[in-house]
């Protein structure tokens, strides 16, 4: 059985001036067009099969912090993932990317997301 990674990432950026939305819609899209999924507002994550790959997203991401904004990431393996236990609320990027998310088959089980490959 292969084992494939979930990346967490987490962010905030200040949003005073018209310069600091401008970097965070940049920052945005491009976590978007690497693959990341919005789970919450400022908590996205992308799914790889490898860590390697994980790394060189981070790395290519990390080139595009401004200093003034927190970025942080997280790796975890799918089943690490899976135990997250939902407490309130509802997977909020399933019903607005079902269409991006073609590549996964997800399952919404007893308020636990789990993801399994084609």
């Amino acid at each position: 059985m292969s084992i494939n990674y979930v990346g967490l990432l987490m962010y905030d950026f200040p949003m005073k001036t018209g310069e600091e939305r401008k970097e965070y819609t940049t920052f945005r899209k491009e976590i978007i067009k690497r693959g990341y999924y919005q789970i919450q507002k400022s908590v996205y994550i992308v799914s790889t099969s490898t860590k390697e790959k994980l790394n060189v997203i981070e790395k290519q991401l990390s080139m595009l912090v401004p200093s003034k904004s927190s970025v942080r990431t997280l790796t975890l393996t799918d089943d690490q993932f899976n135990k997250m236990k939902i407490l309130s609320g509802w997977i909020s990027f399933w019903r607005k990317n079902i269409k991006k998310a073609k590549s996964y088959l997800r399952v919404l089980i007893f308020g636990k997301f789990v993801i399994k490959y084609k």
